[in-house]
């Protein structure tokens, strides 16, 4: 399975933050950015290295805050999308308090 395949199945989807659970569709997903619409804005971008650094951070400890994913300089200014986004792929689960990504063993995404 490959990461930017998964992604673009979730293109046209309408996604939620996990904490507050603010909804955002999934517009158009490019070579590299996704844009999303979200409540408030008519369009934001999210360059998909910000996914792609925050899911290589997961698939390599199998584990991956909210706080880590902004702190880690993965995401600055988005990293409630960045996290909803990721939850929302195959094998990863979440908590709520705090927002903890987990990664199952099984499911590894080729690049």
């Amino acid at each position: 399975m490959q990461l930017t395949v998964e992604l673009k199945k979730l293109q046209g989807k309408k996604l939620f933050t996990l904490y507050q659970k603010k909804p955002f569709e999934i517009m158009q997903i490019s070579n590299n950015q996704i844009i999303i619409k979200t409540s408030t804005e008519s369009q934001r971008p999210i360059l998909l290295k910000e996914i792609t650094l925050a899911w290589n951070h997961l698939e390599k400890h199998k584990e991956l805050t909210r706080g880590e994913i902004r702190d880690l300089g993965y995401s600055e200014f988005n990293p409630a999308y960045v996290v909803a986004i990721l939850a929302s792929l195959p094998g990863v689960s979440h908590t709520l308090s705090p927002i903890i990504l987990k990664l199952k063993k099984q499911w590894e995404i080729v690049k």
